[in-house]
Parts: structure tokens; sequence; C-alpha cells
């Protein structure tokens, strides 16, 4: 199910809690082409290229670093990964795990499924890469 703007502003959850993840959780869940740029356009991102972006907020801190709600577009489909390591400054890693994130939704989309996947503690993560 496509996560809406329209049904976030009319809920009264959080964003985190209407997405499905807490701080420092990893998730796959697609959202709408409004919910996608208002988060764009909210703050300044802290990170951005043609496919990943950042909210330019630290939502949390790991040990390696802080943490940012971060969002995926591919092929003009919107998914929000939860949150991730800034990629400003852990590059190596933070990078290796959202393109496990990217490979994943390219994959499933590509097959014509659903690319959600459930929450995973960002810090399990780290620890096995």
């Amino acid at each position: 199910m496509v996560k809406t703007l329209k049904e976030w502003r009319e809920g009264k959850d959080d964003l985190y809690k209407y997405l499905g993840f807490t701080y420092n959780q990893t998730i796959i869940v697609e959202v709408d082409e409004d919910l996608h740029n208002y988060m764009l356009e909210c703050i300044f991102p802290n990170y951005w290229n043609s496919v990943v972006f950042q909210v330019g907020e630290a939502s949390s801190h790991v040990e390696k670093g802080g943490t940012y709600t971060t969002f995926v577009k591919y092929k003009n489909r919107y998914f929000c990964i939860g949150d991730q390591l800034d990629m400003n400054y852990n590059r190596r890693l933070s990078h290796y795990v959202v393109r496990q994130h990217i490979n994943t939704i390219k994959e499933k989309v590509n097959l014509g499924e659903n690319p959600y996947q459930e929450p995973q503690e960002l810090e399990e993560l780290l620890k096995i890469n």
C-alpha cells in the first residue's frame, strides 16, 4: 500500500509511526510523489542526488554517526528507506547500505513485485557490513 501525504496529514501520527518504523530503523515502504516532494522541500536536504535524498536534519544518532530519514526515486516510484547513516560523512558504509536497499527496490519493481521490507535495526545492518 502506498503511503500518501494526504493520509499522513489527515492522521494524528508522526511520520515514523505512519510509515511503520522508528528512529534508527531501515525499511522499504512506497510513498506517493507528494510525500516524497514534501520531505524534499520542507528543509534543505542533507544529501541529494538524482536517485536519493536525506531529509536535512539528523533524526537520531548511532555509534557510527548521525542518521537521516532517506528517500529513493526509481522509475517514477518513490520509497522511504528509513533512517540511514549520513551519506556525506560516512560515505563508504552509508552508500553500501543504501545501495542494498536501492538494489532490492530495483529488483522487486522490475519483477512487478512490492518491494516492501520490514523494519530492521540500522545498528544490526552496520555490524554485518
